[in-house]
């Protein structure tokens, strides 16, 4: 028997439900869907399939599959780009919650996934008129993704064009450090200093820019000790003449987090204020990751359109 839309669509009565069961998880193999932080709805949707009596929905299946077939012919693989179930996120930022860079950046994944989509399938082809009224469903929020995208470059980097404030503050900490590490290099260079020092390097100790001085010449280095060595052999100093710079260095780092803080909440917040239309897309994507999911089976399998009559007998 046949079973479910596209080759998995049958009027026919007494399918065989371990079939059936195998099919349904052979279509999880071709969804695009993932899990994310929320549910993969994908393969729940595709290990939920059963076959069904109705002539009008199977014929639809049907449908939506060959045209599939003709999209992944034309195109020469899939439309859609992976995207993740990202509803949970789009849920805590509707109540003015501030998301991490990784779920925002998982959000505008969702949104380029509809728009590549919708820019497949909402085309001039007439031989595909179900796929391009699903697609036509998506919703286009362009504005928002590059928003995203434009300030976060990954999980755990926000990039300076994120807001011309954090760009300020990041010139004015790479100037800061700069002028601390010349002053420390000064030092290491210095015949003065040179046996006072364990290594002729700079580390850093408590977010703090330190030279590692032997701890017998302790008192001969002024400065503030942070740390020392296992052995105790080396103490780390903040020289004197970098403290000041060191202090604004470590305002300059918070006024930057400060700023991050910021730009994700303004952006959580628009999210938000999209955040039903997105999570419908969501659902129509996943609808469509399905019907792509078939005609990928249907393509492996080398299965035909049956042609099925009203009477749900096979011709």
């Amino acid at each position: 028997a046949i079973i479910h839309g596209g080759p998995f669509a049958n009027i026919a009565h007494g399918c065989n439900s371990v079939m059936a069961t195998r099919l349904s998880l052979s279509l999880a193999d071709y969804v695009v869907t993932e899990a994310g932080f929320g549910a993969d709805l994908g393969a729940e949707k595709c290990q939920a399939l059963v076959p069904s009596t109705n002539f009008q929905e199977v014929t639809a299946w049907q449908e939506e599959t060959e045209e599939a077939l003709v999209v992944l012919t034309y195109l020469g693989g899939h439309p859609m780009a992976p995207f993740t179930d990202v509803r949970p996120y789009l849920n805590l930022c509707d109540k003015g919650a501030t998301l991490s860079p990784k779920a925002l950046l998982e959000i505008a994944g969702l949104m380029r996934a509809c728009r590549t989509a919708r820019a497949a399938l909402v085309t001039d082809r007439e031989n595909t008129p179900r796929l391009k009224e699903k697609a036509g469903l998506l919703g286009s929020f362009r504005n928002l993704e590059d928003d995203i995208t434009t300030a976060i470059i990954s999980e755990d980097e926000i990039a300076d064009r994120a807001s011309v404030e954090l760009a300020n503050i990041r010139r004015h900490l790479r100037g800061a450090t700069e002028r601390v590490k010349e002053r420390l290099n000064a030092m290491i260079r210095s015949a003065a200093y040179q046996k006072y020092l364990q290594d002729p390097i700079i580390t850093v100790r408590n977010d703090r820019y330190v030279l590692p001085v032997k701890a017998e010449y302790r008192s001969s280095v002024p400065g503030l000790v942070h740390d020392q060595s296992a052995s105790g052999a080396t103490v780390f100093v903040e020289p004197m003449s970098v403290v000041e710079a060191n202090n604004e260095i470590r305002v300059l780092r918070s006024d930057e987090q400060d700023e991050i803080a910021r730009i994700l909440l303004e952006l959580s917040g628009e999210a938000g204020s999209f955040a039903d239309s997105i999570i419908e897309s969501y659902h129509y994507a996943v609808e469509l990751d399905l019907i792509f999911a078939k005609a990928q089976v249907a393509y492996k399998m080398k299965a035909v359109v049956p042609q099925v009559g009203e009477d749900g007998k096979l011709s």
